[in-house]
């Protein structure tokens, strides 16, 4: 599901330098949908049994 499309785009300068492009990625709708639902729900679940250690602070909302 995480298959992107990969597009340059232009920032300033000459558009001969391949130093003046940035890359873009375009994800399908579909992942990002999916995505944001398994998180959410594999939040809930954490939140609701109790998994992480009260002292973690990083990755929690």
């Amino acid at each position: 599901m995480k298959i992107a499309m990969v597009i340059p785009l232009f920032k300033t300068g000459s558009k001969n330098y391949f130093n003046n492009y940035r890359p873009i990625s375009l994800l399908p709708q579909l992942s990002k949908i999916l995505e944001k639902l398994y998180s959410n729900r594999l939040n809930t679940f954490t939140k609701t049994c109790d998994i992480l250690n009260p002292c973690q602070y990083g990755f929690r909302e």
